[in-house]
């Protein structure tokens, strides 16, 4: 929440930027570079599929309701809720581009 007088926004730089976010900053992109977060339900290994696409069904259904997301936009979060196959693309790809920027920072686990 960065109406609340104690939260300072440094820096984001998704593709998009969330239109509510337009009121309370202004920015200078950095070209090429893109960071956004993301979210993503997980559950065990070989997990059945039925249950992996209800799950997803639920959550998505959820997640689209105008409160939630009224509420999350207000917080800066664009609602996505991909599919199973779109984050079985995603993650690899944002795991990929992490480790090689960790590995190029010299930053090492403690």
């Amino acid at each position: 929440n960065f109406s609340d007088g104690y939260t300072v926004l440094i820096a984001t730089t998704p593709h998009a930027i969330n239109p509510s976010l337009f009121r309370k900053l202004s920015f200078d992109p950095i070209k090429g570079f893109e960071s956004s977060g993301w979210y993503a339900l997980l559950g065990p290994a070989h997990m059945p599929r039925e249950v992996v696409l209800r799950l997803n069904d639920g959550f998505s259904k959820a997640l689209r309701t105008p409160d939630i997301t009224r509420r999350l936009s207000e917080m800066g979060v664009d609602v996505v809720a991909g599919s199973p196959e779109e984050l079985a693309i995603v993650m690899p790809c944002e795991i990929t581009k992490w480790a090689a920027a960790v590995k190029a920072s010299g930053a090492k686990a403690e």
